[in-house]
């Protein structure tokens, strides 16, 4: 590790946190930020109480830079394992949910951070304790406010994916808005201007489908998940295509009534052209060999 005058760059950095005026505090995150950009160094961070220190800029500074900075770092350090671990059990959780409901108005930058910490937070299972803080609602709040930055959405839609492939999260997000949570990511899913936000809400949707109890809306809505994956699968994106895909894999698996209405469909004729033919995406034809399966 790197020393100043025989001292720890990362203990005296964090000291500057609980010590320094406003601007030595942002820097000193924004420090922190940039060491925590490996296992050993993020673990070390909070080993040396970094969480602790990052805290109270977070939850009380009403500094924006300061917040913007804090956020950032933590993005960072929940990178790793063990440290999301920590930071769900020192409670940052709520202060996420705030920061999603108001930290976008003053900066998006802090937005984005706390719905990418989520992310992080949520592929390492800690699913369920985001959901409990309130935090798949916020997210799925910010998603569909009017006028948003397609780079705040596109890290809200994001973790929202990866919550998603959660029973309860997906229960949270079917009763959200009244229940009108999917029609309005299958709207997002056909047009949004962002490939990634896009790409995203069919990740939502894919894991949505493996309900059955969301087939209803999924086919009744405009555009219809039928529409949706037409659009996925003839898409010059290899991606798009790979996820629409994947989730017509999981919308396959419903009920009779699901399965006919995806064998009247073009997106239909659209899988059977994938199983049929030669191609250089093994992991796309693998998927479609499973749909005409399960479509017999």
């Amino acid at each position: 590790m790197t020393q100043i005058g025989g001292g720890d760059v990362v203990q005296y950095l964090i000291c500057l946190l609980s010590t320094g005026a406003d601007k030595v505090k942002c820097q000193s995150c924004l420090a922190l930020r940039n060491l925590a950009s490996d296992g050993p160094t993020q673990l070390r961070i909070v080993d040396a109480g970094g969480l602790r220190a990052i805290h109270p800029l977070l939850a009380d500074s009403s500094d924006v830079e300061c917040r913007t900075a804090a956020i950032a770092a933590l993005r960072n350090l929940s990178i790793h394992k063990d440290n999301a671990v920590s930071i769900v059990r020192e409670n940052f959780l709520p202060d996420f949910r705030r920061l999603l409901g108001d930290g976008g108005t003053a900066n998006p930058e802090i937005e984005c951070h706390a719905a990418g910490t989520l992310r992080n937070l949520a592929t390492e299972d800690f699913k369920e304790a985001v959901l409990k803080s309130g935090c798949v609602e916020a997210l799925a709040r910010v998603l569909f406010a009017k006028n948003q930055l397609s780079e705040i959405q596109s890290e809200v839609s994001a973790a929202l994916a990866v919550l998603a492939a959660s029973v309860s999260c997906q229960a949270a997000l079917i009763e959200f808005n009244d229940g009108n949570f999917i029609p309005v990511v299958m709207e997002i899913a056909a047009s949004h201007v962002s490939d990634d936000v896009r790409y995203n809400c069919m990740g939502i949707v894919g894991h949505l489908a493996l309900n059955v109890d969301t087939h209803d809306v999924l086919l009744s809505c405009k555009p219809s998940v039928l529409d949706v994956l037409e659009l996925f699968l003839e898409s010059s994106e290899v991606a798009h295509v790979h996820i629409g895909m994947w989730a017509g894999c999981h919308l396959s698996e419903g009920d009779a009534d699901m399965r006919e209405r995806m064998k009247q469909s073009r997106a239909f004729e659209m899988i059977a052209k994938w199983n049929s033919t030669t191609n250089d995406l093994p992991d796309v034809k693998q998927l479609a060999e499973t749909i005409m399966k399960n479509l017999k």
